[in-house]
């Protein structure tokens, strides 16, 4: 995030850019989360070794989100998450923390 304090992303960079505010920033108002109603969650997983679970919806949409963060989820997709249970390369207490938030 440091790199772009200078320069106005352009191309790619823009797109990671993007991804990186809505990653380290979660904004309740941007348009990203307040397009929540058209997703379905086909999967939901845990990287414990990044510190990263993601999401992926069934138009391809894969959501990374930090442990430590907290994200405007709203009901109906952690309801869809719940449902579908946390994939894990491993049982760990991340994983069970996760689950029971």
């Amino acid at each position: 995030m440091d790199i772009y304090q200078d320069r106005i992303p352009e191309g790619f960079d823009k797109v990671l850019w993007g991804d990186l505010i809505v990653m380290f920033n979660p904004d309740e108002q941007d348009e990203f989360w307040n397009s929540q109603h058209e997703w379905k969650v086909v999967s939901w997983k845990l990287h414990s070794s990044s510190g990263v679970h993601t999401l992926m919806t069934d138009e391809g949409l894969v959501v990374h989100m930090l442990i430590e963060k907290k994200y405007p989820l709203k009901k109906e997709i952690l309801m869809q998450m719940l449902k579908l249970k946390l994939e894990s390369e491993e049982d760990s207490t991340m994983a069970l923390e996760l689950e029971s938030e």
